[in-house]
């Protein structure tokens, strides 16, 4: 018997202690904000320490909110055979209608090959030296880094510009 209480107690003894440990531990520390307890204190911690809720969504939204831009063909009337700068067949614009400058990817046939001697990069210059369908492929990137690739079909008609 005389085991059994003393197991007993040192098990009481024990657990007043750890009690006593826990009610220290969540009511008898404090800060110097003034939070009383480990939870209160952890908890003014954390919300210090975390970032302003959705200030990074915010930024995304915005994002998304612009357009890409916009490739179009400047000249309306029917194209002949000879020589263009790209500038006066081509233009682009982003969504603050900012004027951009495309950049020509390739010319290719009706049939999808390439026409590797009809755009010159260093001038500018397009040369149609024969009539038919020619496919310009063009690229516009605005300073928001938005890509827009967009192809063209051109029709060269007979005669000399």
């Amino acid at each position: 018997m005389k085991q059994i209480i003393e197991i007993y107690g040192k098990f009481l003894l024990g657990l007043a202690v750890l009690f006593l440990f826990l009610v220290l531990l969540f009511t008898g520390i404090q800060d110097e904000n003034g939070n009383v307890g480990i939870w209160h204190m952890m908890g003014a911690f954390l919300t210090e320490e975390q970032p302003e809720k959705g200030s990074e969504f915010v930024v995304y939204v915005e994002e998304g909110a612009r357009k890409r831009p916009e490739i179009f063909c400047r000249k309306k009337e029917p194209l002949l055979v000879g020589s263009y700068p790209a500038s006066e067949l081509f233009g682009a614009s982003d969504c603050e209608n900012t004027e951009l400058d495309p950049v020509i990817e390739g010319v290719y046939d009706r049939q999808g090959a390439v026409e590797y001697d009809i755009y010159d990069a260093q001038t500018g210059q397009i040369s149609f030296e024969r009539p038919g369908i020619y496919l310009v492929q063009l690229c516009a990137t605005d300073r928001w880094n938005h890509i827009k690739r967009c192809r063209i079909l051109l029709p060269v008609n007979g005669g000399v510009a």
